[in-house]
């Protein structure tokens, strides 16, 4: 879902389109439920994102989509996408690496991209998965962007409400 956005907002960037809806959605079955809970990832009584006792995330299903324009009249304008990157990193199919770095940096590029400064944020929609090794790894790359003024910035992720909506993540997030 958000690579899609990132996708949509590159075209326009690069003329390709003056228009483009973008977004994912996202539906279970039995074998994506399955594989999570094989991995011991699902937490029986619901996510908890960045909570001490969390344990799991919970799946969720949804769509997000968005219609993103070069030169929107202002009338129809609700959101303005200033920023955007995107990192990969390969350190394990299913555990992040600790020390959330890749995320730092992909946060820091969207900053820079967008001509925003750490200190101009105001709120964090964080990916908060409610999981034993993404939150504390997201934490440290939020602490690492925002430093000491991490404790007083507002950070929330929709997964305790709606679940983890996989491919549509990105999407649904962008647009709540």
């Amino acid at each position: 879902g958000a690579n899609a956005l990132v996708i949509g907002a590159l075209w326009l960037e690069l003329g390709l389109v003056e228009a483009v809806v973008c977004g994912a959605a996202d539906a279970l079955c039995r074998v994506i439920v399955a594989g999570f809970n094989a991995l011991g990832a699902l937490d029986p009584e619901g996510a908890r994102p960045f909570d001490a006792s969390r344990k799991g995330l919970t799946l969720g299903e949804g769509a997000g989509f968005v219609v993103l324009e070069r030169d929107a009249p202002e009338k129809r304008v609700k959101c303005t996408l200033l920023g955007w990157a995107t990192r990969s990193e390969a350190h394990h199919i299913t555990n992040p690496e600790a020390s959330g770095a890749i995320p730092a940096a992909a946060m820091r590029a969207a900053l820079a991209r967008a001509g925003v400064a750490a200190d101009d944020v105001d709120f964090v929609d964080a990916h908060g998965t409610g999981t034993p090794l993404n939150d504390p790894m997201e934490t440290k790359a939020l602490g690492s962007v925002f430093g000491a003024r991490l404790r007083e910035l507002p950070v929330s992720s929709q997964k305790g409400q709606i679940g983890h909506t996989l491919a549509a993540a990105g999407a649904v997030e962008a647009v709540i």
